[in-house]
């Protein structure tokens, strides 16, 4: 079973593996920094671990996952890159058909491959889409996209998020949900949930504070769903645990980096900085 340690999903799925960097936000890829390390096993190639491949004996997986969750399809590549026949995402498709105890979350930086190939098909209804934004530049492009493909679900994933996004100021894409008396929702624009992280792993950049109250506050007022996966590396001294110190006797203790507006964040690892937005979680 591939329970996973995502904090927004109950099971990873990754019956198509592999990808190619598209943006900034690909520039540390967590996946790929994986899938090196998975290189000659588990069906990653050995010289290229990282390239586009089919899984075949793994696309039924979900199908003998009877404890219903979230499944988050291909963490470890796009099931829309270029490189992925349409018969392959058909498969998939299908098998998310069939194993309809489950959600299932597609995310994606390619909605123009999506949008294109959801005109073909009639989606699933336990299926929804997202794209993954980092910045403004990624959230004008993809979000058009996104809420122009003809499904009744939609989510984003802002990790790494890098700098200040506006959802709103993409026309329909971040506005009120309605949900009838038994929690249905009503209609097929808008966000339902958005996703913000900090960047993890060698070389990751810092996430300011303020980039992610706005996220927040922008969902708090449409009615999208909110969901802080953590801070990444860095985090300011008062998002931290208490029993963190930045400073000791001899100085600040970790590394430090200070942005325009003077703030300083401190890179503590992702183990010690933890999830807590102005001291609660948000689910």
């Amino acid at each position: 079973m591939a329970k996973s340690k995502i904090s927004w999903t109950d099971y990873t799925w990754n019956p198509i593996t592999g990808c190619t960097k598209v943006s900034d936000g690909c520039k540390h890829c967590y996946a790929e920094r994986l899938s090196k390390r998975l290189a000659g096993r588990g069906g990653y190639p050995k010289e290229n671990p990282f390239a586009v491949t089919l899984h075949a004996n793994k696309l039924d997986e979900p199908l003998h996952w009877k404890t219903h969750g979230m499944v988050f399809v291909c963490s470890m590549g796009d099931l829309f890159h270029p490189k992925v026949h349409w018969s392959w995402i058909d498969e998939v498709i299908e098998v998310i058909r069939e194993a309809s105890w489950h959600k299932f979350l597609i995310l994606t930086k390619r909605p123009e491959i999506m949008m294109s190939y959801m005109e073909h098909v009639n989606a699933p209804k336990n299926m929804a889409v997202g794209v993954s934004i980092e910045n403004q530049i990624q959230a004008n492009h993809r979000l058009f996209f996104l809420k122009n493909t003809d499904i009744e679900e939609r989510f984003v994933s802002c990790e790494p998020l890098l700098g200040p996004i506006y959802l709103d100021e993409v026309s329909e894409a971040l506005i009120s949900i309605n949900k009838d008396h038994d929690g249905n929702y009503l209609g097929k624009k808008g966000l339902g949930l958005v996703i913000c992280g900090g960047e993890t792993g060698p070389g990751a950049r810092p996430m300011h504070p303020e980039w992610v109250r706005g996220l927040r506050d922008q969902c708090l007022g449409s009615g999208a769903r909110f969901h802080f996966k953590s801070w990444g590396e860095w985090a300011a001294a008062d998002q931290l645990p208490d029993s963190i110190e930045v400073e000791s006797r001899n100085g600040p203790a970790y590394a430090q980096y200070t942005f325009e507006d003077g703030l300083t964040v401190y890179r503590v690892g992702a183990k010690k900085s933890g999830r807590l937005l102005d001291g609660r979680e948000w689910q």
